[in-house]
């Protein structure tokens, strides 16, 4: 690689940084449903409400149904400031009481990403955060006041939990 073609490869990475990529929302009480196209690959983001009471959502995104990013640094670049803005957007609409995400690999890029990411949002909205990890599983909790957290951990992460180990997750 030349400097001209590394030069390159740089602006189009901090380019894809400052640039995410629409997101087409389906919406209702339930559910948020989004999808983008980066070349090829479909990315599907999904939140959904696990508690009947509250709003406890689970918050995921795929590549074409599967949980393991495509190895090309350029997409991986526009990808991630794509989720970091589909979670704003959702949470500043929605202002859920809780809002987790999962992790059910072994690599540590998304669960680096979910934590660093977590927080953020906690942070920027007054949020709680913790973290709870069974083997290769990891879910990253999110709460604000309002959580009822006997809700939140007698019916919504043992759900969760149940969905990650049948694989739903």
């Amino acid at each position: 690689m030349n400097i001209d073609n590394f030069r390159s490869f740089l602006s189009k990475t901090f380019e894809g940084l400052n640039e995410p990529i629409e997101v087409q929302w389906q919406k209702s009480k339930s559910s948020w449903r989004g999808n983008f196209l980066i070349d090829d690959a479909n990315y599907s983001i999904k939140a959904v409400n696990f508690s009947s009471k509250q709003k406890h959502f689970l918050f995921k995104f795929d590549v074409d149904g599967s949980y393991e990013l495509k190895n090309d640094l350029k997409k991986a670049f526009s990808v991630i400031p794509t989720v970091e803005k589909a979670a704003i957007d959702f949470i500043t609409e929605i202002n859920p009481e809780a809002f987790i995400f999962c992790a059910n690999d072994s690599s540590s890029g998304r669960k680096k990403f979910y934590g660093n990411f977590s927080r953020k949002i906690a942070k920027e909205f007054k949020m709680e955060y913790s973290t709870e990890k069974r083997q290769d599983f990891e879910m990253f909790i999110l709460v604000n006041s309002k959580c009822d957290l006997v809700e939140l951990s007698t019916f919504t992460i043992p759900e969760i939990f149940r969905e990650a180990i049948s694989g739903r997750i």
